[in-house]
């Protein structure tokens, strides 16, 4: 029986431990220098749609709820700069696009509370 901890990042990653070793293994805390997640969320439109204006809308959408999530991240990367070895030129929300076989592929990119 395995416990998963977590969930799924923008990494891919998947956290599980064997029971067996919840006691007697360490276990990774992505959070415990960097108390932020990045978050993906991904949308599939069809090729007949305005990528265009699906993606400015999406960007609108997620700038707007994760401003505040934003502005935490830059304050705390500004703050630890010295002692970090993260080095971010951006961390306000963002939407990739990409072409798959059955639409076109836009990602909102966004940071988020691992809690």
């Amino acid at each position: 029986m395995l416990a998963e901890v977590g969930s799924a990042s923008v990494a891919g990653w998947l956290i599980q431990i064997p029971n067996s070793q919840i006691l007697t293994e360490p276990i990774a805390n992505y959070t415990s220098e960097f108390p932020f997640l990045w978050q993906e969320v991904p949308v599939v439109i069809t090729f007949e749609s305005d990528w265009c204006k699906a993606k400015a809308c999406l960007l609108e959408m997620v700038n707007e709820a994760s401003l505040e999530m934003s502005q935490r991240a830059t304050e705390f990367l500004r703050s630890r700069s010295s002692c970090m070895l993260i080095l971010y030129g951006t961390v306000t929300a963002a939407v990739s696009t990409s072409v798959l076989d059955h639409g076109i592929y836009l990602t909102m990119r966004f940071f988020t509370d691992p809690r």
